[in-house]
């Protein structure tokens, strides 16, 4: 996410690219973990736990989408604080990825490379 200087952007516009910035993250997310793309990249021993930490991440997303939502009228001082609790939440979702990428790497361990490697895959 990029984080920016709240004074060069008037807030109903800061507010306006972060909700949809949210909307997209949630859509991609939600239907990551509809479609079991979360789930099929885990082995079976993890894979609840991380379907589940993504379902707290999605939940985290919507409270922030939520509260701008209701507050259609934000100052950069509440911008800044939902933007710190959205720093917060990538810090989850990124130890989290990395954390898929290791299990990945851990389950194909000894079979033949057949396609892209975890480090090129995508997020």
């Amino acid at each position: 996410m990029a984080y920016m200087d709240p004074t060069l952007k008037p807030e109903a516009d800061r507010r306006a690219d972060l909700v949809q910035e949210l909307e997209d993250r949630i859509q991609g997310l939600a239907d990551d973990l509809r479609l079991g793309c979360v789930a099929a990249l885990v082995p079976a021993p993890n894979r609840a736990r991380v379907v589940k930490e993504k379902q707290v991440i999605l939940a985290g997303l919507k409270q922030v989408l939520g509260t701008l939502q209701k507050n259609t009228v934000c100052t950069h001082e509440v911008m800044d604080d939902l933007e710190d609790t959205l720093w917060q939440i990538d810090e989850h979702e990124q130890a989290l990825d990395d954390e898929v990428k290791q299990l990945m790497g851990g389950r194909a361990a000894g079979a033949a490379p057949t396609g892209p490697t975890s480090a090129s895959a995508g997020p």
